[in-house]
């Protein structure tokens, strides 16, 4: 028995089984009532997945690159209104950048969002997009992959 908890304890610490695949995650929160979203990838990742697309080449601007990257393959809407984020923000941690996006809807008035997301699926099929809605008290997450490029989720009412 000991013998089984060693090798469990091994498997779960073990930093081989850590990153099992390729994944960006996408966030959608609330900041001061309005709808936000981070999105955190690979550096590297990106790097790839942009050798793969011809928007950008190695003089190019990598905010520029990122922006227009995600313009071509992501996009979020509200009741089937497009979302307008603005302001984004880059940082740089630990080989990941982190984007930070705000928008000028208000979350109360959030009915149902539909994502579309087709980010890093040229460069890796298997890669999957991890979208968070942690939203009007519900906290939940989807997988998006090359097979489901699309999903539309309705939140409660509020009472």
């Amino acid at each position: 028995m000991s013998k089984f908890i060693s090798i469990l304890i091994f498997i779960l610490t073990s930093n081989s089984f850590a990153h099992i695949g390729h994944k960006a995650f996408f966030t959608f929160s609330e900041k001061a009532e309005k709808l936000q979203l981070v999105v955190k990838f690979k550096i590297f990742d990106l790097k790839e997945e942009l050798k793969t697309k011809d928007s950008c080449s190695d003089s190019s601007e990598l905010f520029w690159c990122i922006e227009k990257y995600l313009e071509n393959n992501f996009a979020s809407f509200a009741s089937e209104v497009k979302i307008e984020f603005k302001n984004m923000a880059i940082v740089e941690k630990n080989d990941y950048l982190i984007l930070n996006f705000d928008s000028n809807l208000l979350v109360k008035e959030i009915i149902e969002l539909k994502i579309e997301n087709t980010c890093f699926n040229t460069y890796d099929e298997n890669y999957s997009n991890i979208i968070r809605f942690n939203l009007r008290n519900e906290d939940l997450t989807y997988k998006m992959t090359d097979k489901r490029t699309k999903i539309i989720h309705k939140f409660r009412s509020e009472k």
